[in-house]
């Protein structure tokens, strides 16, 4: 949710040197080039999901990178990424695009983009990547995805609570990037607020807390535990000593531009 200091959900995964974006929210593009990541360089795009909060950054990124000379793009994600694209193209922008071909831009690179809708299983293999996917727990259709290249594993849970196929898609990874919205600060703001109370009981069955968060990354014996996805209450003490109880690895509080070598 929406903080100065915190853009909207976006993670970038560099292997055998190519990076996969996932998940595409408010100011997305404006992080990749604070980290000196070139739009053009970024030709795989991964969602989780299509919720708006991870989403609000596509069309900039889709046409902005298009314009920055990025000549390929696929976008992988649950049912509805495909026509989530196509209606960027052909409506929504379609006269914008229409004027930007006129003055010379090439096609290629946005309108011959590869929008895919995919489940779970192996999604991707490429040189020395491969890209696995699982279904988590969310109202909406939500894959989580792991990473492996080079001896090394990633995994992005996406928005879920605590689940059995996470942690079996977890098994044994470097890295967690796990969902962590239900902090120990906002809960205590939202119970201050009866007509709050309802819409936390609910969030309670779609996110994690910490202590679930940090459940995961122990059932899955994992070595790094990244927490993200806060509320704008959050702070990095409590959440992070809440976690701790449960899993006794690595563990970050995730900030944007926050790098992670594995």
């Amino acid at each position: 949710m929406t903080r100065i200091d915190r853009a909207g959900p976006s993670q970038v995964v560099v292997a055998d040197g190519r990076c996969y974006v996932v998940d595409c929210g408010e100011r997305t593009s404006v992080r990749l080039l604070e980290a000196e990541i070139r739009l053009q360089r970024t030709t795989r795009l991964l969602f989780t999901h299509l919720h708006s909060d991870h989403t609000l950054g596509y069309a900039h990124f889709a046409i902005a990178g298009w314009l920055q000379g990025r000549e390929d793009l696929l976008v992988l994600g649950p049912a509805g990424t495909k026509r989530h694209h196509q209606l960027l193209v052909g409506q929504v922008y379609a006269e914008d695009l229409a004027y930007r071909l006129s003055l010379g831009r090439e096609p290629r690179g946005l309108l011959d983009a590869e929008p895919r809708d995919v489940a779970d299983g192996v999604m991707v293999e490429e040189d020395d990547v491969r890209i696995t996917a699982a279904w988590v727990e969310h109202p909406v259709p939500t894959l989580a995805y792991r990473f492996d290249s080079g001896g090394h594993s990633v995994v992005i849970s996406g928005d879920t609570t605590e689940c059995e196929s996470l942690i079996a898609l977890a098994r044994g990874a470097d890295v967690l990037v796990q969902d962590c919205t239900l902090d120990r600060v906002s809960r205590t703001s939202f119970a201050a607020a009866p007509e709050r109370r309802r819409a936390w009981e609910q969030l309670a069955h779609q996110h994690c807390t910490p202590a679930q968060a940090a459940h995961v990354a122990a059932a899955a014996g994992v070595r790094t535990l990244v927490l993200t996805h806060f509320m704008p209450l959050a702070e990095p003490e409590p959440t992070l000593a809440c976690a701790r109880r449960e899993f006794d690895g690595e563990i970050l509080f995730g900030r944007d531009l926050l790098e992670i070598a594995t």
